[in-house]
């Protein structure tokens, strides 16, 4: 852990390897070596500078000043990287803590999305912010949720940008969460008016509906009840039980999905051609 003032936080984790890298492009953008980058930033030598470039050490504050003012630079730059690589990784590592960031997201994310394995509802618990249990928890595929919130993240990341109040420093990562969530509630309402929103809404609905028959097209009421390859128990037939609310019940529901998944079919393959049309006549700049 590495103390540094950045956007008025102190003890902020740096990465020593991206450091060092930051530190190498600099020099050698500059045809610098190592002996002349340690004089000039008055350290001991060329090992300094190479343990530095191999991120097995860090400078003290004193020399990442030097070093930033060397180069023309920002001692956020050369700590944490670009503005956008600064505010993803604050989202990426903060963020999903938040209650409401995290909440959001998810939303975001079930309006982009048709991949089924993405639930917020299944992957974590809203309520305390921790995965659930073992059990449910062994279903989700990690990687399809850690690429889901990257590229949710990744998606309105310029839009987080602008929002940010951005000076000789970087912000503060609570101003950066505080000021993306607000950023990620305006583009969820514009989405949710957009034929992606409102074709992700009705898929995520059907695939939360519990599918349990599909009918033949002609199937009546009468030839469900008396169909007698079915291990149903209440055919109108000889020894059978009489039809009952729930038996016609069984029935409709079952028609109901019929029409879903009619319904369903009809809607992806809009989608298609949605897509389609978007590669056809793409927005010219």
């Amino acid at each position: 852990m590495y103390s540094n003032n950045v956007g008025g936080d102190t003890n902020m984790e740096i990465d020593k390897k991206g450091l060092g890298i930051r530190i190498h492009n600099l020099r050698v953008g500059e045809n610098m070596s190592m002996d002349e980058l340690a004089e000039k930033v008055a350290v001991s030598g060329k090992s300094t500078v190479n343990e530095w470039e191999k991120g097995r050490s860090i400078p003290n504050d004193v020399t990442i000043n030097n070093i930033a003012s060397l180069f023309g630079t920002t001692t956020d730059f050369l700590l944490h990287g670009s503005l956008s690589s600064f505010v993803k990784n604050v989202l990426i590592t903060d963020g999903i803590n938040d209650a409401e960031f995290n909440h959001l997201l998810w939303e975001y994310i079930n309006l982009t999305t048709n991949t089924s394995d993405i639930l917020a509802g299944i992957a974590f618990d809203y309520d305390s912010f921790k995965p659930v249990s073992e059990k449910e928890q062994s279903n989700i595929n990690e990687s399809i949720v850690n690429d889901a919130i990257d590229h949710a993240i990744s998606q309105n990341l310029n839009d987080f940008i602008a929002s940010l109040k951005t000076g000789s420093s970087y912000p503060s990562q609570p101003e950066i969460i505080k000021n993306s969530t607000q950023t990620l509630k305006k583009n969820i309402k514009i989405l949710q008016n957009t034929f992606t929103g409102k074709y992700h809404r009705l898929i995520r609905e059907f695939d939360n509906l519990d599918s349990f028959e599909y009918l033949n097209d002609k199937v009546t009421l009468e030839e469900y009840l008396n169909d007698p390859s079915s291990s149903r128990p209440w055919g109108i037939g000889k020894g059978a039980n009489k039809p009952n609310s729930f038996i016609i019940d069984h029935f409709y529901q079952a028609q109901l999905n019929k029409m879903m998944l009619e319904f369903r079919e009809k809607l992806s393959e809009l989608n298609v051609a949605y897509h389609e049309s978007l590669n056809k006549y793409p927005d010219k700049n």
